[in-house]
């Protein structure tokens, strides 16, 4: 597996537990240093503008910002993993009551995908993430619904396949919501745009696991 840059935020936390191996990299922004500290665990870097977190952040690593500026507590500890090499980022706490946060986050994904980089975002039932000009595949294990959505203008040759609905070739508009509420059959299932940017929504599965 591909080493991972997890990186927790202030929004709605419900883990227990990361999935963490010994060569990922862990960062807090801001708030999320709280929520790591509550299930036993210790960050490897804290960014942020200390706006939100109320623990003591002295123990770990930090890249301390001031509350005036252009970019969000996550994007800037996205942008940290990135100059340390990760090119693949699970984003926890970035969901939420805050649906202008949970928006800025899925443009995150977007900044992402434009970069060439992996990014999932993880709310309590759901996960999103972006391709572009790409494909995601989903073996066959994998259960319930998800939706596609086109971001940032029309998404053109659009494949389906192995799904509860298919589709070959399809240039979705950008106000298109004809990809809500697919779902999975079973089947070793992949989901490619030619040329373009889609959203991917879908269930949260028991052991995440997808090619990467």
């Amino acid at each position: 597996m591909k080493k991972k840059c997890i990186i927790v935020g202030a929004g709605d936390f419900f883990e227990k537990n990361l999935p963490m191996e010994k060569e990922d990299f862990l960062i807090a922004a801001d708030g999320g240093f709280d929520f790591l500290l509550k299930i036993g665990v210790t960050p490897n870097l804290f960014v942020g503008d200390r706006d939100s977190v109320k623990s003591d952040i002295s123990m770990t690593e930090g890249l301390y910002f001031p509350s005036r500026k252009d970019d969000s507590d996550m994007l800037l500890a996205v942008k940290e993993g990135i100059k340390r090499g990760f090119e693949l980022f699970y984003i926890f706490g970035g969901t939420g009551k805050r649906i202008d946060h949970t928006l800025a986050n899925i443009k995150l994904l977007e900044f992402l995908s434009e970069n060439g980089l992996k990014g999932f975002l993880f709310s309590k039932n759901q996960v999103i993430t972006v391709i572009r000009n790409s494909k995601i595949s989903f073996p066959k294990e994998f259960k319930g619904c998800f939706s596609v959505f086109p971001n940032g203008g029309k998404a053109k040759g659009v494949y389906i396949r192995c799904c509860g609905y298919t589709l070959e070739n399809h240039d979705f508009e950008s106000s298109s919501a004809l990809g809500l509420s697919n779902y999975f059959k079973g089947e070793a299932a992949t989901i490619e745009v030619t040329d373009g940017s889609l959203s991917v929504v879908f269930e949260r599965q028991g052991d995440f696991s997808l090619e990467r």
